[in-house]
């Protein structure tokens, strides 16, 4: 239970008494927003003490006028949840109506002065079942809020504040949103709609039910209906009425739609002139992953070719510039696949071409014909020795501002330290004897 929702309820002046018990039970159980999942039909027909055709019939006169909306949808345990969601913006002020008919949960018939100041009793016709002319001993006067010919008239609507009726009828308002602004995201959530264009009369509708629907869910049910073409389509389906695929919740059955997202504008390209250090180093990077430079461009008032470039030549890149794609063959650096160092250096080159990184078959011997360019199956045939990873000009590549990083010095073993000291030793003698 809500205060502000049951003074909202309070507020409001319908045109029976049931219409107003009804809404004071949808309010007594609505959150301070207006939304309650507690009222379905046995629910508002036990609090309501009405019957389920009044009830029905009351709850739709409620949302025509714009204090309600019904929305139904199953929960994850197939269980259907009945939403009511008020509109606690809307009030309506219209004069009571004056006569009620027999069929209505025992309402009693009411007795009111004719306006001509006579007490004549007039049985008013029947709700849910009229007679014909023939049956009936006289016709009963115009009410309060309808035409001549039985028509209903719809009630007053206003935004703001209730307001006062004016004399011999509503206060004048519409109450179907025409003059308001439509909630962001229905025009092209309608313009996504399939087969909108046949469905003209659930416009108004759908509206309604948009206007009562939270920010997040309008864009959710924007970004469903690219989904629900696509799949209506594929299945060679029809739609539902759009204002039923709201009332049903059916942007539920889509929780990853998302609008698609505007491409960002392109960034000015970057220019390098081919004899620069920074085009350089990008010839031999990609000479590291197997790939040879876009060739240059010729620019507008320039002689010498450019390379074209997304992105700025990094600083831990430029070390690179002091070799040529030819020395990469020369490098004394292998790396297996897998090590952390091979791993390393696949990441940079792909941060600095922007390719993937694949390992390349690395060959640790010349090729001889005599043992390698045998067959098989000859007993001095020899596989040519090899490993798949990547040959690159250091251990380790460049720190992020450019600068290597110390290559490790050799670890000699003991018998290694003795060697040199002997020889040392011996080479000294022979001096001496020389």
């Amino acid at each position: 239970m809500s205060i502000a929702t049951m003074n909202w309820a309070l507020q409001q002046r319908l045109e029976s008494p049931l219409h107003q018990v009804l809404l004071y039970v949808i309010a007594d159980s609505a959150a301070p927003d207006g939304t309650t999942r507690h009222c379905d039909s046995e629910y508002l027909i036990d609090r309501s003490r009405m019957s389920r055709a009044t009830v029905f019939r009351k709850l739709a006169d409620l949302r025509d006028w714009g204090l309600v909306e019904t929305f139904t949808h199953h929960g994850e345990r197939g269980q259907q949840i009945y939403e009511v969601r008020l509109q606690l913006k809307k009030f309506i002020d219209m004069p009571i109506r004056k006569r009620r008919s027999s069929d209505e949960d025992g309402e009693s018939h009411s007795e009111t002065p004719a306006e001509n100041g006579q007490n004549d009793d007039v049985e008013s016709q029947s709700e849910t079942a009229p007679q014909s002319h023939s049956e009936t001993a006289a016709v009963a006067p115009v009410r309060p809020g309808q035409s001549q010919s039985g028509d209903r008239i719809d009630p007053t609507v206003s935004e703001d504040s209730p307001q006062a009726p004016q004399a011999g009828g509503c206060v004048s308002s519409d109450d179907d949103g025409e003059g308001q602004a439509e909630p962001e995201h229905f025009a092209e959530f309608w313009q996504g709609y399939p087969d909108h264009e046949v469905m003209a009369t659930c416009r108004p509708k759908a509206l309604a039910l948009f206007r009562a629907m939270t920010e997040p869910e309008r864009e959710h049910a924007r970004a469903a209906v690219l989904l629900l073409g696509e799949q209506l389509r594929r299945l060679k389906r029809k739609p539902k009425n759009a204002h039923l695929w709201l009332q049903a919740k059916g942007w539920l059955e889509y929780p990853g739609a998302k609008l698609p997202t505007e491409a960002a504008a392109a960034p000015e390209p970057i220019w390098y002139a081919e004899a620069s250090d920074e085009a350089r180093a990008l010839a031999v990077a990609y000479a590291l992953v197997g790939e040879q430079l876009p060739e240059g461009r010729y620019r507008d008032g320039y002689v010498d070719r450019w390379i074209r470039r997304a992105e700025p030549v990094s600083a831990d890149m430029l070390p690179l510039a002091e070799f040529t794609p030819d020395d990469v063959a020369n490098f004394v650096h292998d790396h297996v696949e897998g090590t952390g160092e091979c791993e390393a250096w696949r990441s940079r080159l792909a941060t600095w071409t922007g390719r993937a990184v694949k390992v390349r078959r690395i060959w640790l011997e010349p090729y001889d014909p005599r043992v390698h360019g045998l067959s098989a199956t000859h007993p001095d045939f020899r596989f040519r020795k090899h490993i798949n990873g990547l040959r690159v000009p250091w251990t380790w590549p460049p720190r992020k501002d450019g600068t290597l990083i110390a290559e490790p010095e050799p670890v000699m073993t003991d018998s290694a330290e003795d060697f040199e000291t002997d020889h040392a030793f011996d080479e000294t003698e022979q001096g001496a004897d020389q």
